[in-house]
């Protein structure tokens, strides 16, 4: 080259000298973002390199991962309802491509509250008296307000009496509680 700095064969050869060498490093994924069910799975990855050996790093803790013909993620379910993200990595020589991950959390059951009542109007006579009112619901306990100054109540599981004084007066008496 020094002689005939022009000499096409030449400059070829040398190319090929040092590409023989000094390769280019060449990385590719067959995905690069992977999404998983709330309750967990498995998605194949395919890794393409000239250079060996190549890692793998970086995984969340809650994924792990299985070398066949390519990798397999395998991801554990998520008990919460929050959804997870994280990412690994893979390198060979100066290369690196990050593979992103996110997980679906588990859905919330969300129940109607239920509640039913035995008796939904009640009428005492101007002597005041006591009801017995089952409560039905499908939450664990109850609660009743907005009760008028003249009756009080005793409440119990599944159930509360209602009793109301006399009314000395001649005016009728109205009212709710809830």
């Amino acid at each position: 080259m020094d002689s005939n700095p022009k000499d096409s064969h030449a400059q070829a050869q040398l190319e090929k000298c040092n590409s023989a060498l000094n390769p280019v490093v060449t990385l590719s994924v067959s995905k690069g973002n992977l999404s998983f069910p709330a309750s967990g799975g498995s998605e194949n990855i395919t890794v393409s390199t000239n250079k060996s050996p190549y890692s793998v790093n970086l995984l969340p803790s809650w994924c792990t991962l299985q070398k066949y013909s390519g990798y397999f993620i395998n991801c554990s379910a998520n008990a919460g309802t929050n959804i997870r993200n994280g990412y690994f990595m893979v390198a060979a020589g100066d290369k690196t491509i990050r593979i992103n991950i996110s997980q679906s959390g588990k859905e919330e059951i969300k129940t109607e509250t239920a509640l039913s009542v035995s008796k939904g109007n009640l009428s005492f006579p101007s002597g005041g008296g006591s009801e017995n009112i089952t409560v039905v619901t499908n939450k664990g306990s109850y609660s009743i307000n907005l009760l008028p100054a003249w009756c009080s109540v005793k409440k119990y599981s599944g159930y509360f009496i209602i009793s109301c004084s006399a009314n000395s007066s001649v005016n009728v008496r109205n009212d709710f509680f809830s």
